[in-house]
């Protein structure tokens, strides 16, 4: 039984930053050289990145529309100044 406040035992071990970089490059350099091989993890990181790519991009869009229609709307007061924060 584990004493107060000890660590429980990871489920995996940890490995050294070295030896998981090198696990990964080998990994992106096998699917450049032979595709076929790899389709699987080429697939799950185009859709990994299409779906982070759509939420960015629709955070951009607001943020942008945001800024567009605090413009306008500063603008087109004719008792408001025109000056804009930094």
């Amino acid at each position: 039984m584990p004493t107060a406040g000890a660590r429980p035992d990871p489920i995996v071990p940890a490995q050294p930053l070295f030896y998981r970089s090198q696990l990964y490059q080998e990994g992106a350099l096998e699917a450049v050289e032979n595709p076929s091989v790899s389709w699987r993890n080429i697939y799950f990181g185009l859709l990994m990145g299409a779906s982070v790519m759509r939420s960015t991009t629709l955070h951009i869009w607001v943020s942008f529309k945001a800024h567009i229609e605090v413009y306008v709307l500063r603008t087109s007061r004719q008792d408001a100044s025109v000056d804009l924060p930094n």
